[in-house]
Protein backbone atom coordinates (compact mmCIF):
# COMPACT_ATOMS: atom_id res chain seq x y z
CA UNK A 1 0.00 0.00 0.00
CA UNK A 2 2.89 2.36 0.78
CA UNK A 3 4.16 1.85 -2.78
CA UNK A 4 1.09 3.59 -4.25
CA UNK A 5 1.50 6.61 -1.98
CA UNK A 6 5.03 7.48 -3.13
CA UNK A 7 5.53 10.15 -5.79
CA UNK A 8 7.84 9.77 -8.80
CA UNK A 9 10.62 11.81 -7.19
CA UNK A 10 10.69 9.55 -4.15
CA UNK A 11 10.64 6.41 -6.30
CA UNK A 12 13.62 7.70 -8.30
CA UNK A 13 15.68 7.79 -5.10
CA UNK A 14 15.06 4.13 -4.27
CA UNK A 15 17.59 1.48 -5.27
CA UNK A 16 16.52 0.07 -8.67
CA UNK A 17 16.85 -3.57 -7.65
CA UNK A 18 14.81 -2.94 -4.52
CA UNK A 19 12.20 -1.01 -6.51
CA UNK A 20 11.85 -3.81 -9.09
CA UNK A 21 11.46 -6.40 -6.34
CA UNK A 22 8.88 -4.16 -4.67
CA UNK A 23 6.93 -3.71 -7.92
CA UNK A 24 6.93 -7.46 -8.49
CA UNK A 25 5.66 -8.19 -4.97
CA UNK A 26 2.87 -5.61 -5.30
CA UNK A 27 1.85 -6.92 -8.73
CA UNK A 28 1.74 -10.54 -7.59
CA UNK A 29 -0.10 -9.63 -4.39
CA UNK A 30 -2.77 -7.74 -6.34
CA UNK A 31 -3.34 -10.68 -8.69
CA UNK A 32 -3.63 -13.11 -5.77
CA UNK A 33 -6.12 -10.85 -3.97
CA UNK A 34 -8.30 -10.53 -7.09
CA UNK A 35 -8.35 -14.30 -7.55
CA UNK A 36 -9.18 -14.86 -3.90
CA UNK A 37 -12.12 -12.46 -4.03
CA UNK A 38 -13.48 -14.05 -7.21
CA UNK A 39 -13.34 -17.48 -5.57
CA UNK A 40 -14.93 -16.10 -2.41
CA UNK A 41 -17.78 -14.76 -4.53
CA UNK A 42 -18.32 -18.28 -5.87
CA UNK A 43 -18.46 -19.65 -2.32
CA UNK A 44 -21.14 -17.11 -1.38
CA UNK A 45 -23.11 -18.06 -4.51
CA UNK A 46 -22.90 -21.75 -3.55
CA UNK A 47 -24.27 -21.00 -0.08
CA UNK A 48 -26.91 -18.68 -1.52
CA UNK A 49 -28.10 -21.46 -3.85
CA UNK A 50 -28.67 -23.59 -0.74
CA UNK A 51 -30.87 -20.80 0.73
CA UNK A 52 -28.27 -20.11 3.41
CA UNK A 53 -28.23 -16.45 4.40
CA UNK A 54 -24.68 -15.14 4.74
CA UNK A 55 -23.36 -12.00 6.42
CA UNK A 56 -19.90 -11.02 5.21
CA UNK A 57 -17.60 -9.44 7.78
CA UNK A 58 -14.48 -7.34 8.28
CA UNK A 59 -12.04 -7.34 5.35
CA UNK A 60 -14.56 -8.59 2.79
CA UNK A 61 -16.44 -5.32 3.34
CA UNK A 62 -13.64 -2.96 4.41
CA UNK A 63 -11.54 -3.62 1.29
CA UNK A 64 -13.94 -1.43 -0.70
CA UNK A 65 -12.95 1.58 1.41
CA UNK A 66 -9.31 1.40 0.29
CA UNK A 67 -8.06 3.44 -2.72
CA UNK A 68 -7.77 0.08 -4.52
CA UNK A 69 -9.58 -2.93 -2.95
CA UNK A 70 -6.58 -5.16 -3.66
CA UNK A 71 -4.48 -3.01 -1.33
CA UNK A 72 -6.38 -4.49 1.60
CA UNK A 73 -4.33 -7.68 1.76
CA UNK A 74 -6.36 -10.57 3.16
CA UNK A 75 -5.26 -13.92 4.55
CA UNK A 76 -8.79 -15.12 5.29
CA UNK A 77 -12.41 -14.18 4.73
CA UNK A 78 -14.93 -14.04 7.58
CA UNK A 79 -18.58 -14.94 7.11
CA UNK A 80 -21.45 -15.41 9.55
CA UNK A 81 -24.31 -17.88 9.12
CA UNK A 82 -27.25 -18.58 11.40
CA UNK A 83 -26.72 -21.24 14.03
CA UNK A 84 -29.47 -23.39 12.48
CA UNK A 85 -27.77 -23.22 9.06
CA UNK A 86 -24.27 -23.90 10.31
CA UNK A 87 -24.07 -27.66 9.68
CA UNK A 88 -25.69 -27.25 6.26
CA UNK A 89 -23.18 -24.53 5.35
CA UNK A 90 -20.31 -26.62 6.68
CA UNK A 91 -21.37 -29.59 4.53
CA UNK A 92 -21.50 -27.35 1.46
CA UNK A 93 -17.97 -26.07 2.03
CA UNK A 94 -16.72 -29.63 2.38
CA UNK A 95 -18.60 -30.66 -0.77
CA UNK A 96 -16.89 -27.96 -2.87
CA UNK A 97 -13.40 -28.92 -1.78
CA UNK A 98 -12.70 -27.16 1.51
CA UNK A 99 -11.23 -28.97 4.49
CA UNK A 100 -12.09 -28.31 8.12
CA UNK A 101 -9.18 -26.95 10.14
CA UNK A 102 -8.99 -25.19 13.50
CA UNK A 103 -12.11 -24.19 15.40
CA UNK A 104 -13.15 -22.42 18.57
CA UNK A 105 -16.49 -21.59 20.16
CA UNK A 106 -17.47 -18.98 17.54
CA UNK A 107 -16.01 -20.14 14.23
CA UNK A 108 -14.28 -22.87 12.26
CA UNK A 109 -11.52 -22.42 9.70
CA UNK A 110 -11.87 -23.98 6.26
CA UNK A 111 -8.96 -24.25 3.84
CA UNK A 112 -8.72 -25.12 0.16
CA UNK A 113 -5.47 -25.01 -1.82
CA UNK A 114 -5.26 -21.81 -3.87
CA UNK A 115 -8.30 -20.26 -2.19
CA UNK A 116 -8.75 -17.73 0.58
CA UNK A 117 -9.10 -19.40 3.96
CA UNK A 118 -12.65 -19.06 5.29
CA UNK A 119 -13.54 -18.42 8.92
CA UNK A 120 -17.21 -19.34 9.24
CA UNK A 121 -18.87 -17.96 12.36
CA UNK A 122 -22.04 -19.09 14.08
CA UNK A 123 -21.82 -16.08 16.40
CA UNK A 124 -19.64 -12.98 16.64
CA UNK A 125 -18.57 -12.53 20.24
CA UNK A 126 -16.22 -14.96 21.97
CA UNK A 127 -17.52 -15.32 25.52
CA UNK A 128 -14.30 -17.02 26.57
CA UNK A 129 -12.85 -13.50 26.70
CA UNK A 130 -15.75 -11.06 27.01
CA UNK A 131 -17.93 -12.33 29.84
CA UNK A 132 -21.23 -10.62 29.14
CA UNK A 133 -24.60 -11.65 27.71
CA UNK A 134 -24.60 -10.99 23.95
CA UNK A 135 -27.68 -13.08 23.09
CA UNK A 136 -29.81 -10.04 22.26
CA UNK A 137 -27.04 -8.51 20.13
CA UNK A 138 -26.46 -11.78 18.24
CA UNK A 139 -30.18 -12.15 17.53
CA UNK A 140 -30.90 -8.58 16.49
CA UNK A 141 -27.91 -8.17 14.18
CA UNK A 142 -29.68 -10.43 11.68
CA UNK A 143 -32.75 -8.19 11.76
CA UNK A 144 -30.56 -5.11 11.23
CA UNK A 145 -28.34 -6.61 8.50
CA UNK A 146 -28.16 -4.74 5.20
CA UNK A 147 -27.74 -5.72 1.55
CA UNK A 148 -24.35 -5.31 -0.10
CA UNK A 149 -22.92 -5.99 -3.55
CA UNK A 150 -19.89 -8.23 -3.17
CA UNK A 151 -17.97 -8.47 -6.44
CA UNK A 152 -21.19 -8.70 -8.44
CA UNK A 153 -23.27 -10.90 -6.13
CA UNK A 154 -25.83 -9.53 -3.67
CA UNK A 155 -25.35 -10.69 -0.11
CA UNK A 156 -25.57 -9.17 3.40
CA UNK A 157 -23.38 -7.42 5.91
CA UNK A 158 -23.89 -5.95 9.37
CA UNK A 159 -25.72 -2.67 9.90
CA UNK A 160 -23.41 0.30 10.48
CA UNK A 161 -23.56 0.37 14.29
CA UNK A 162 -23.29 -3.42 14.51
CA UNK A 163 -20.33 -3.47 12.11
CA UNK A 164 -18.51 -0.92 14.25
CA UNK A 165 -19.37 -2.79 17.44
CA UNK A 166 -17.98 -5.98 15.92
CA UNK A 167 -14.73 -4.25 14.97
CA UNK A 168 -14.35 -2.96 18.54
CA UNK A 169 -15.16 -6.37 20.08
CA UNK A 170 -12.65 -8.04 17.77
CA UNK A 171 -9.91 -5.50 18.52
CA UNK A 172 -10.56 -5.69 22.26
CA UNK A 173 -10.03 -9.45 22.32
CA UNK A 174 -6.94 -9.18 20.10
CA UNK A 175 -5.52 -6.46 22.34
CA UNK A 176 -5.48 -8.80 25.29
CA UNK A 177 -4.90 -12.15 23.58
CA UNK A 178 -2.66 -11.76 20.52
CA UNK A 179 -2.27 -8.03 19.97
CA UNK A 180 -3.30 -6.14 16.84
CA UNK A 181 -1.39 -4.06 14.35
CA UNK A 182 -1.71 -1.05 12.10
CA UNK A 183 -3.95 -2.77 9.56
CA UNK A 184 -6.79 -3.22 12.04
CA UNK A 185 -6.38 0.34 13.27
CA UNK A 186 -6.45 1.65 9.70
CA UNK A 187 -9.55 -0.47 8.98
CA UNK A 188 -11.29 1.17 11.92
CA UNK A 189 -10.15 4.60 10.75
CA UNK A 190 -11.53 4.14 7.24
CA UNK A 191 -14.83 2.74 8.49
CA UNK A 192 -15.41 5.70 10.80
CA UNK A 193 -14.25 8.20 8.18
CA UNK A 194 -16.64 6.98 5.49
CA UNK A 195 -19.60 6.06 7.71
CA UNK A 196 -19.60 8.63 10.51
CA UNK A 197 -22.68 10.42 9.14
CA UNK A 198 -24.60 7.14 8.87
CA UNK A 199 -23.95 6.01 12.42
CA UNK A 200 -26.24 6.87 15.31
CA UNK A 201 -23.45 7.80 17.71
CA UNK A 202 -25.76 8.24 20.69
CA UNK A 203 -27.09 4.71 20.22
CA UNK A 204 -23.60 3.35 19.59
CA UNK A 205 -22.26 4.98 22.76
CA UNK A 206 -25.04 3.43 24.85
CA UNK A 207 -24.32 -0.02 23.44
CA UNK A 208 -20.54 0.14 23.78
CA UNK A 209 -20.97 1.38 27.37
CA UNK A 210 -23.34 -1.52 28.07
CA UNK A 211 -20.61 -3.90 26.96
CA UNK A 212 -17.99 -2.19 29.19
CA UNK A 213 -15.86 -0.97 26.28
CA UNK A 214 -16.58 2.76 26.20
CA UNK A 215 -13.27 3.83 27.70
CA UNK A 216 -11.37 1.46 25.42
CA UNK A 217 -13.22 2.85 22.38
CA UNK A 218 -12.52 6.44 23.40
CA UNK A 219 -8.85 5.51 23.65
CA UNK A 220 -8.86 4.10 20.11
CA UNK A 221 -10.57 7.21 18.75
CA UNK A 222 -7.97 9.44 20.40
CA UNK A 223 -5.21 7.39 18.77
CA UNK A 224 -6.87 7.57 15.34
CA UNK A 225 -7.25 11.34 15.65
CA UNK A 226 -3.60 11.69 16.62
CA UNK A 227 -2.07 9.22 14.17
CA UNK A 228 -4.11 9.97 11.06
CA UNK A 229 -4.98 13.62 11.73
CA UNK A 230 -8.74 13.04 11.46
CA UNK A 231 -11.05 15.24 13.51
CA UNK A 232 -13.33 12.68 15.17
CA UNK A 233 -12.66 13.38 18.84
CA UNK A 234 -16.16 14.70 19.49
CA UNK A 235 -18.19 11.86 17.98
CA UNK A 236 -18.67 10.18 21.37
CA UNK A 237 -18.81 13.42 23.39
CA UNK A 238 -16.31 11.80 25.72
CA UNK A 239 -16.32 12.59 29.39
CA UNK A 240 -13.80 10.00 30.59
CA UNK A 241 -10.60 10.55 32.52
CA UNK A 242 -8.29 8.94 29.93
CA UNK A 243 -4.81 10.36 30.20
CA UNK A 244 -2.45 10.83 27.27
CA UNK A 245 -0.07 8.32 28.81
CA UNK A 246 -2.79 5.66 28.67
CA UNK A 247 -3.33 6.05 24.93
CA UNK A 248 0.39 6.37 24.29
CA UNK A 249 0.88 2.93 25.84
CA UNK A 250 -1.68 1.40 23.49
CA UNK A 251 -0.26 3.22 20.47
CA UNK A 252 3.24 2.04 21.36
CA UNK A 253 1.96 -1.53 21.56
CA UNK A 254 0.23 -1.25 18.16
CA UNK A 255 3.32 0.17 16.45
CA UNK A 256 5.51 -2.54 17.95
CA UNK A 257 3.06 -5.18 16.72
CA UNK A 258 3.63 -4.38 13.04
CA UNK A 259 1.01 -4.66 10.30
CA UNK A 260 -0.92 -7.72 11.47
CA UNK A 261 -0.30 -7.64 15.21
CA UNK A 262 1.41 -9.90 17.71
CA UNK A 263 1.42 -10.35 21.45
CA UNK A 264 3.60 -7.53 22.83
CA UNK A 265 1.29 -6.11 25.48
CA UNK A 266 2.62 -3.63 28.00
CA UNK A 267 1.11 -4.53 31.37
CA UNK A 268 0.50 -0.86 32.15
CA UNK A 269 -1.99 -0.78 29.27
CA UNK A 270 -4.53 -2.28 31.67
CA UNK A 271 -5.14 1.27 32.92
CA UNK A 272 -7.20 1.83 29.79
CA UNK A 273 -9.84 -0.69 30.77
CA UNK A 274 -9.36 -1.64 34.42
CA UNK A 275 -11.55 1.12 35.86
CA UNK A 276 -14.21 0.65 33.19
CA UNK A 277 -15.01 -2.94 34.07
CA UNK A 278 -13.47 -4.25 30.87
CA UNK A 279 -14.52 -7.92 31.04
CA UNK A 280 -11.51 -9.61 29.44
CA UNK A 281 -9.24 -12.14 31.13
Amino acid sequence: MVYYTLNKKTLNNIDKNLLEAWKKDVFISNIIQKKHIEKMKNVILELKNENIKVIILKGLVLRELYPMPELRNMRDGDILVRYDDYEKAKKKLLDIGYEENNHNNIHEEFTCTGNLEIEMHNKLVNNNYIHLDFCEFEKQLWERSIKINFNGVMTNTLGKEDFLLHLIFHMAVHTKVTGFGLKQLYDLTLFIKYNSENINWKEFKCKIAKYKLLKYTEGLIRIISKLFDIDILNILEEDSDIKENDTDLLLKNILRSGVYGKKLLNNNFEKLYRNNGFMIK
